[in-house]
């Protein structure tokens, strides 16, 4: 980022917020930070720039550049940020984390500055559609109930099976029992040592396969709609 604000003067880069690397020391004169603000004045900021660049690699999908696009404001980040939501390819301006592609694509940007302010009313529509509260509440919903009803229906399966199975032994012993007449002591009721306290069905662990489903919907909210 030191480098890109040096390279584009023109500009003037705005860094909010605060972090181990303090831009105002790099002595660049088109660099201003505000340092941490609260909500409201935030949302002015993005709403007053004309793009938000944000060349990381390792975070994901970022909420910044859901606050950002929500704001209306276009955004141009890393193909590796996109892969953590998808969607978004069509609406971000992306190229791989590259210094040079960065400079090439920033300086596209900049020489199309009305086509860039086109594309505010799109990016605000874009986060709307997939980052509304509302939605967000009714996909967590769905996934809740999924993931419920999955157990419910997995233990009354595992009860079932543990009663036929307690019955078909306790008609075993029954057996057994009639067949040795010398041993007329009643023999106590062998547990699993797997049940907790000996008298409650074992806890159920979700197979594999459906851990990865849910994991793959658990990884589309966060990006779609946290």
């Amino acid at each position: 980022m030191r480098r890109l604000a040096d390279v584009f003067r023109e500009c003037e880069w705005v860094f909010v917020g605060q972090g181990p690397f303090d831009p105002a020391g790099w002595g660049l004169p088109n660099v201003r930070c505000p340092g941490v603000v609260g909500h409201p004045e935030l949302g002015a900021y993005y709403q007053a720039a004309d793009l938000l660049v944000l060349p990381s690699v390792i975070e994901g999908f970022p909420l910044v550049v859901q606050e950002a696009m929500a704001s209306g404001t276009p955004v141009l980040v890393t193909k590796e940020i996109v892969k953590g939501c998808p969607a978004v390819g069509g609406v971000a301006h992306n190229c791989d984390p590259d210094e040079e592609q960065f400079a090439s694509c920033l300086q596209e940007l900049i020489a199309s500055a009305p086509v860039l302010e086109s594309q505010r009313g799109k990016v605000a529509s874009f986060a709307h559609k997939h980052w509304y509260w509302e939605g967000c509440a009714e996909r967590y919903l769905e996934l809740f109930n999924n993931i419920l009803g999955y157990h419910h229906m997995a233990l009354v399966k595992k009860s079932a099976t543990l009663t036929r199975q307690q019955a078909s032994l306790g008609r075993q012993r029954a057996n057994a029992g009639s067949k040795n007449s010398k041993d007329t002591k009643p023999r106590p009721e062998r547990r699993s040592k797997n049940w907790p306290n000996g008298n409650s069905p074992p806890c159920l662990k979700i197979p594999h396969s459906y851990r990865e489903f849910t994991s793959g919907v658990v990884s589309q909210i966060y990006c779609h709609e946290p």
